[in-house]
């Protein structure tokens, strides 16, 4: 009798413990919990049919910085073409973000691009208090003052730093999400679509992970092609681990077929007692 008293009690403590492990995201087991660390380094494989054209790097810098007054992150990306694509198109992008360590509001931001024949330096001054983005690119050994956004709405992100609040958004299939992105020359809404949840696969691993149908509203006209690093119109899905919203997996579309930027390692700091 006190077994079968005792087995509703046993098939609820069954049940929710399926549930618990349902919500809990899979992730390797030395894969970092917090959304975001100083010292992480996320690297991805750029590929088309099967060629690898080149690698992607994300980092967060080891120190914490102080700029005008605040604690900030220095994010860093870095796109390079692999040595036989470099031989006929060579491509070296670096950008950087300085971002609030709270926020993640970016105060100032940085790109130098290297593309071909194509070069260009762009410097992105963000002053929420004044409601004011101030974007310069480099002519003539000199940095101009090329476009002045006054009465700017905050939060606001630079093309980097957006991959980073998306990491403080909670997620929800079905649900929309959309944040301002000043790219230099405008500022737009970058709206993600949760389409689903499910596990997949990468070279790095198996993550629980979101899949986000970017989209971007820019009014008149269309992103320009040097516009954005994770700003275009031509990224087709992104998916993000669900524990953290980390990018593991990007296709986008291409003159000739499809492009993947695949998570294949990742590094974070030793002695992270919260991080793991």
């Amino acid at each position: 009798m006190r077994r079968l008293l005792a087995m509703p009690v046993l098939l609820v403590a069954a049940v929710l413990a399926q549930q618990t492990q349902h919500k809990v995201s899979a992730v390797p087991a030395d894969w970092c919990r917090k959304p975001i660390v100083p010292g992480e380094k996320l690297t991805y494989a750029v590929r088309w049919k099967g060629i690898r054209a080149g690698t992607s790097t994300l980092e967060v810098a080891p120190k914490v910085r102080k700029y005008r007054g605040k604690e900030c992150f220095l994010l860093m990306a870095r796109t390079r073409s692999s040595d036989a694509i470099s031989a006929v198109y060579e491509v070296n992008d670096i950008v950087k973000s300085l971002v609030e360590r709270g926020s993640l509001q970016p105060l100032k931001a940085s790109k130098r691009l290297k593309e071909g024949p194509h070069r260009a330096r762009q410097l992105l001054f963000f002053y929420p208090d004044k409601r004011r983005i101030r974007y310069y690119r480099y002519k003539r050994n000199r940095y101009v003052l090329t476009r002045d956004h006054k009465n700017a709405l905050f939060p606001t992100y630079d093309v980097l730093s957006v991959v980073f609040a998306l990491r403080l958004k909670k997620l929800s299939v079905g649900k929309k999400y959309t944040i301002k992105v000043c790219t230099g020359k405008r500022i737009c809404d970058a709206e993600f679509v949760v389409m689903e949840r499910k596990r997949i696969r990468v070279e790095a691993g198996e993550f629980e992970a979101f899949r986000l149908g970017p989209r971007f509203k820019v009014g008149k006209g269309k992103l320009g092609a040097k516009e954005g690093l994770f700003v275009s119109e031509k990224i087709a899905e992104v998916w993000v681990d669900a524990l953290t919203k980390r990018p593991i997996l990007m296709r986008a579309k291409v003159p000739i077929g499809t492009a993947e930027v695949e998570l294949v390692k990742y590094e974070f700091p030793k002695g992270d007692k919260n991080g793991r």
